[in-house]
């Protein structure tokens, strides 16, 4: 296989629902390894491994992080052990930008570039950490130049749209992504984006009739959609009248699924409790998602969708909890 044989499978890879048990089997298969090198790793002929994972014998060790387990550790490993490498400084970056590591994350993104600049600049981690620290033109001019570079790359091209939409250029997005939208019909990011969109311009038909999509093809990548209704709820509480019941219906049924499984997600539930106007438990559950540092709390203080709570003073004190360097 090709260098482009290669990215393309660990495109479609990323793309499937993750299965601990299969991934490292997936993952060397998608670098081009044997059937039958593949059946003796997972017969154990040939699996060396002393960790649990898969050791494919002199070339590549894979042990699946348990879930919550902190990434840091093996970014910092992955630059000692080859510190002329771009790729591991640009991914320990990318874990300090999720910690809200500022400093840090400008010191191994500065790493990475020196090593290599066209690299780390089209690498999408580090337009996300560019327009956390408020360098929003220069993250807007590198989405949109690999987007232009790589058209037919929806991994390339659905970026953008989010970018305009997270710096409020509502409109300017819309049409890129109702484009994609007929381009690639069963994208969830480019039909979550374009949700966000159409609640930003107050088009609340709209938005429920995609999300109603992007619940079915999230249900076939075996998801479970139902478990993730904050944008459904709060179409729903927008709209008002009737649709005002089958807000708190849902967010009944969501708050039933936290006590029934002690699963929690902070984030569905922050937006369900500011559409019904409960803004203090809003923040509670924001507060949660920052505490467990979500990737998307990056953008907590850009994110327009949190627009109802921005003025409040606890939604200001966790924006202040993330010292960010603009705010100093």
């Amino acid at each position: 296989m090709n260098a482009v044989e290669i990215e393309q499978a660990i495109t479609d890879l990323a793309e499937q629902p993750f299965d601990a048990a299969k991934f490292p089997y997936a993952f060397l298969e998608a670098f081009g390894n044997k059937e039958t090198t593949i059946k003796r790793l997972r017969a154990g002929a040939s699996n060396k491994s002393d960790l649990g994972g898969v050791l494919q014998t002199n070339n590549i060790h894979i042990k699946v992080c348990t879930e919550g387990e902190v990434t840091k550790e093996a970014a910092a490993q992955a630059v000692q052990l080859n510190p002329d490498l771009w790729q591991g400084h640009a991914a320990l970056a990318a874990v300090h930008t999720c910690l809200w590591e500022w400093d840090e994350a400008a010191i191994s993104f500065g790493a990475a570039l020196e090593r290599n600049e066209p690299e780390t600049r089209d690498y999408s981690a580090y337009a996300f950490y560019l327009l956390a620290v408020g360098k929003r033109d220069e993250a807007l001019h590198l989405v949109k130049d690999k987007a232009e570079r790589k058209e037919g790359d929806p991994s390339a091209e659905r970026i953008y749209p989010l970018f305009l939409y997270a710096t409020r250029q509502f409109k300017e997005a819309e049409r890129p992504l109702r484009n994609l939208h007929d381009k690639y019909e069963t994208d969830w990011l480019i039909m979550l984006t374009l949700v966000l969109v159409f609640l930003a311009l107050e088009r609340y038909e709209l938005a429920l009739k995609v999300n109603g999509r992007l619940i079915n093809v999230m249900r076939h990548m075996a998801f479970e959609p139902e478990i993730w209704p904050g944008l459904t709820v709060l179409a729903y509480a927008r709209l008002g009248g009737i649709h005002e019941k089958s807000a708190r219906d849902k967010l009944t049924e969501l708050e039933e699924y936290h006590k029934k499984t002690g699963h929690r997600e902070p984030t569905q539930l922050a937006l369900m409790y500011m559409a019904l106007g409960e803004s203090e438990k809003a923040i509670t559950e924001l507060a949660r998602g920052c505490d467990d540092r979500h990737p998307s709390m990056i953008w907590l203080h850009i994110w327009p969708i949190f627009d109802p709570l921005r003025d409040h003073p606890k939604f200001q004190e966790l924006i202040g909890r993330m010292k960010l360097p603009a705010l100093k």
